[in-house]
C-alpha cells in the first residue's frame, strides 16, 4: 500500500534548511571570530548540506513515511552545535541555529516536545562553548550564560506558541467533527426523504400506470395505429422514466448487493444514455457509512460526463480501503479548465460545487484533473465512518 504524501510544513522545513547553507556560509567568511576555524567549520557546512538535501528529498517523495520529528530535532541541534563550536563557540553568530529546531517543533503544535527541544538546544549550547579554546577570553563566561538566558526565554516564547497552536487545532478538530455530524444528519434525513419519496411513487403512481396500461393492452393489440396503442406507448414510456426516479431518489441495490453493485448499475445505465464505451473497476468490500454519499458523488460525476464531455470511453473505479473508499471517473471528453469552477457556480451551475462540498462536509475530498480538449479526471475519497 503506497504511503501517505508528506504534509506542506515537511517540505517547506527541508527547503529552510537547503537555504540555511548559503548564509551559514557567508556568517562564517564576514564575521570575525576569536579563533580561527575555518577548515572545521567547512566539513560540518558540508555535511549539514547534504543532510538538508536528504531532508528535501524525502519530503519531495510521495512514496514515504514523514520522518519522527524527534529524530530531525536531534540532527539539527547536532548540527547547529557542531557549526557553532567550529565557528567560534559561544561567540559564534551562529548560535542562533539553536532556535530553529525550537520554532519547527513549536510550529507542530507539540508543546511538550517545544518545551524538551527548547531546553535540550540551550544545553547543547553550553556543552559547545564552555570546552571551546574561546573561553579564556575575558567575559566569555558571562557572554555564554547570558545568551543561554537569551535561548530559554526566546523557547519559553516559542512553548506558549505552540500552545496556543496546539489550542487552535483541537478547536478546528472539534468544529470538523461537530460539522461532519451534523452533515451526516442533514444526509440521513435526506435519505429518509428519499426513500419515502421512492416508495409513494412504486406503491401509488407507478401501480396506477400499471393498471392503466393492463386495462389497454387488449385495445393497443387490436388496433396498433389507434389512440390505445400510442397511451399504451406513453404510459410504458412514463413507468421506465418514473422506475428510473426511484432508482435515483433511492438506491435499493445498494442496500441489495452493495456499493460496487450500485456504481456498476449507475455507470453501464450512462453509458446507455450518452453511448460511451465503459470499463469498470468495482470490487465489493466492507460497507461504510458513508457509501450512500459516495454513490451519489459518483451518480453526479457520471450525469456530469453525460451531459457536458461528450466522452468516448469512461472508466470508474473503486477503491475499497480500511479508512477511506475513492471512486475515480475518467472520461476522454473535452474537459474544461477546473480554474473556471469559480465561473460556473456564479453562473448557477452548481453541480460541482455541491459536490466538494459534500465530500469535504464528510471529511473528504475532490480532486479534478482536466484541461480543455484533455479529458478529465474526478476523484471522489470519502472517509468510511464508524458504525
Amino acid at each position: 500500500m503506497n504511503q501517505p504524501r508528506l504534509p506542506d510544513a515537511e517540505r517547506l522545513t527541508a527547503l529552510l534548511r537547503l537555504v540555511a547553507v548559503p548564509v551559514l556560509l557567508v556568517g562564517e567568511v564576514y564575521i570575525p571570530k576569536p579563533e580561527p576555524t575555518e577548515g572545521r567549520f567547512i566539513v560540518v557546512l558540508v555535511a549539514f548540506a547534504l543532510y538538508a538535501v536528504a531532508t528535501l528529498a524525502v519530503a519531495r517523495s510521495e512514496l514515504v513515511v514523514a520522518a519522527d520529528w524527534r529524530w530531525l530535532a536531534i540532527a539539527d541541534i547536532a548540527f547547529a552545535g557542531a557549526l557553532t563550536y567550529s565557528s567560534g563557540g559561544g561567540f559564534s553568530q551562529l548560535r542562533f541555529a539553536f532556535l530553529f529546531p525550537v520554532v519547527v517543533t513549536a510550529f507542530r503544535g507539540r508543546p511538550v516536545g517545544t518545551a524538551a527541544v527548547a531546553a535540550a538546544s540551550t544545553v547543547v549550547y553550553l556543552l559547545q562553548a564552555f570546552p571551546h579554546p574561546s573561553r579564556s577570553n575575558n567575559g566569555a563566561l558571562s557572554f555564554t550564560l547570558v545568551q543561554a538566558a537569551y535561548l530559554s526565554w526566546l523557547g519559553l516564547a516559542l512553548v506558549l506558541l505552540s500552545l496556543l497552536l496546539a489550542r487552535r487545532d483541537s478547536a478546528v478538530r472539534l468544529l470538523s467533527d461537530q460539522r461532519q455530524r451534523l452533515v451526516a444528519e442533514a444526509l440521513t434525513a435526506e435519505e429518509r426523504e428519499r426513500r419515502q419519496l421512492a416508495q409513494d411513487l412504486h406503491d401509488g403512481a407507478i401501480q396506477n400506470l400499471l393498471a392503466a396500461r393492463h386495462d389497454l393492452d387488449r385495445s393497443a393489440k387490436a388496433a396498433p395505429e389507434g389512440a390505445e396503442a400510442r397511451a399504451h406507448s406513453a404510459i410504458t414510456a412514463t413507468l421506465g422514466e418514473l422506475r428510473g426516479a426511484v432508482a435515483d431518489l433511492h438506491p435499493y441495490l445498494l442496500e441489495q448487493a452493495g456499493l460496487a453493485a450500485a456504481i456498476g448499475q449507475a455507470a453501464r445505465a450512462a453509458a446507455e444514455r450518452a453511448g460511451f464505451a465503459l470499463q469498470l473497476d468495482v470490487t465489493e468490500g466492507e460497507p461504510g457509512m458513508n457509501d450512500r454519499a459516495l454513490l451519489r458523488c459518483t451518480s453526479e460525476l457520471l450525469s456530469n460526463v453525460v451531459r457536458h464531455a461528450g466522452a468516448k470511453h469512461v472508466s470508474v473505479a473503486l477503491q475499497r480501503g480500511e479508512d477511506s473508499d475513492r471512486v475515480r471517473v475518467r472520461d476522454d471528453g473535452v474537459g474544461f479548465d477546473p480554474a473556471m469552477a469559480t465561473g460556473t457556480v456564479r453562473a448557477g451551475h452548481i453541480g460541482l460545487a455541491s459536490l466538494r462540498e459534500r465530500a469535504e462536509a464528510l471529511g473528504g475530498a475532490l480532486k479534478l484533473e482536466s484541461a480543455p480538449g484533455a479529458g478529465t479526471v474526478a476523484t471522489v475519497t470519502i472517509p468510511r465512518g464508524r458504525r
